[in-house]
């Protein structure tokens, strides 16, 4: 710790001059991948005074993918320890106080010059900063990592001849050494995925270099004996997790691990459990576990065609019936079907828009399937693949297999319950087959497949 504490001096990171602190915060390191060491504050009693930091808009991993996919060329940079590129105001440095140890017990008081992860402001400074050196128009910037996008050569490498310029005005150091510095790529690695836009269409898996450090890993046969600790479980789950996010692979497939690690997250959190206490992992969590790795194992690549015919559906939901509407093909109305009645709103919503997408992967196969649903819980457990309700897992399970079966790229989409085309059939205002044959879209029958399903579901029969 002192030698890099010496290192840390000389390229001004740190002061040891004596001085007075008003916070002091524990210090320590971390190994990097390059194998120097990451100085890390613990600044949980700074964050503590501070008023919490803004939006750090740091886009999302699927909008990063997705531009990527559009691009023909991409060109990248990594920022020097790019934290320590922003000095910390003389008025706030008092806030800045380091302990660092030293041998025996005995710890260096020191001060801080500069930006230290830890501080829950550095990462929205340093994320903000890099969306001043790399406009949105011009790439994607992810904290240090930058990322110059074109639809040829010319138009990537001109992207990033001028964020050089930004970063020299802005004193900003870049990475030059990395021997892909400057250079147009078709095929590389970005935020643990490899990307090959070369192809047709262009695709993307997990980094394999990402993907056997973690096959290879003690902490994941840890997990898979069934004996571990919170910690470890946490680290290979959160791994899966990323995994499952990036690739487009619905996390509602593992919905016993994921209801074990609610459980597991409330016990860490309220000190009922040790972050390293013995943790006995449940079969059923284990094999879900399992299912996951050997999807892991294959690292399929995944594509995304962006000439896909575009295909909106509406869904929706009341206390008694829902309805669904295919805007691109007129269909005839079937009568309604009534659901349990104490069921919550939420699942009665998810079961219209599994009908959707029945039918669109039944009738329009291989298209953009754009669902549009006024019910906000259930577009976010659309995009985000899973669900805390344990049924409306086994409800996503189902709808994913259709989405898969009828190669669909589903999309879905909130919108406000006066502009939902299918809600007046869900209140009854054209109740009656004469009225809503006239419907120029109409609602689509409950198959009797369907219908089943749901009986199966809930114990009882569904009425048709």
């Amino acid at each position: 710790m002192l030698g890099h504490l010496d290192q840390l001096r000389e390229f001004g990171v740190m002061d040891t001059s004596p001085s007075r602190q008003s916070v002091v915060l524990p210090a320590f390191t971390v190994p990097k991948k390059s194998g120097g060491l990451r100085l890390v504050c613990d600044g949980r009693k700074l964050n503590a005074l501070m008023q919490k930091p803004p939006a750090m808009f740091l886009p999302d991993v699927r909008d990063v993918i997705a531009r990527f996919l559009q691009a023909s060329y991409v060109v990248e940079a990594d920022a020097v320890s790019y934290f320590y590129q922003f000095p910390l105001g003389a008025a706030i440095r008092k806030y800045f106080g380091a302990n660092l140890a030293a041998r025996r017990g005995a710890y260096t008081r020191c001060t801080l010059e500069v930006m230290c992860m830890g501080w829950n402001w550095a990462p929205c400074i340093a994320q903000r900063s890099s969306l001043v050196l790399l406009p949105e128009e011009d790439g994607v910037c992810w904290v240090d990592n930058f990322f110059a996008v074109g639809a040829s050569k010319q138009e990537a490498t001109g992207r990033f001849a001028a964020l050089l310029e930004r970063c020299e005005v802005a004193r900003v150091e870049l990475n030059t050494a990395d021997e892909t510095f400057g250079v147009p790529m078709q095929r590389f690695e970005a935020l643990g995925l490899e990307f090959d836009l070369a192809a047709d269409p262009p695709r993307f898996r997990s980094s394999p270099s990402w993907v056997l450090k973690l096959l290879e890993a003690d902490d994941l046969r840890a997990v898979l004996s069934g004996g571990t600790t919170p910690r470890t479980f946490f680290k290979v789950f959160g791994s899966f997790v990323w995994f499952c996010f990036t690739t487009g692979r619905p996390l509602c497939y593992m919905r016993s691990a994921l209801s074990f690690v609610r459980r597991l997250a409330s016990q860490v959190g309220s000190g009922e459990r040790g972050w390293d206490s013995p943790l006995d992992v449940p079969f059923s969590t284990v094999e879900d576990v399992r299912r996951a790795l050997a999807s892991l194992r294959t690292n399929e690549w995944c594509a995304r065609s962006p000439d896909l015919q575009s295909v909106i559906g509406w869904s929706d939901a009341s206390d008694a019936e829902w309805a669904v509407l295919l805007e691109t093909t007129p269909r005839r109305v079937i009568q309604d079907v009534f659901l349990p009645p104490r069921e919550h709103i939420f699942i009665k919503e998810l079961l219209a828009a599994l009908q959707a997408v029945w039918l669109a992967a039944d009738e329009m196969p291989g298209k953009k399937f754009r669902l549009m649903v006024d019910n906000q819980a259930v577009v976010f457990a659309l995009r985000k693949g899973h669900s805390k309700n344990y049924l409306a897992n086994e409800i996503l399970c189902l709808l994913f297999d259709l989405v898969a079966a009828g190669s669909l790229q589903l999309e879905p989409v909130w919108v406000s319950t006066e502009i939902q085309k299918a809600d007046p059939f869900t209140r009854g205002w054209f109740h009656g087959s004469s009225l809503m044959e006239k419907s120029l879209l109409g609602a689509v029958l409950m198959s009797r497949r369907m219908c089943s399903l749901v009986g199966t579901m809930y114990g009882t029969g569904m009425s048709r």
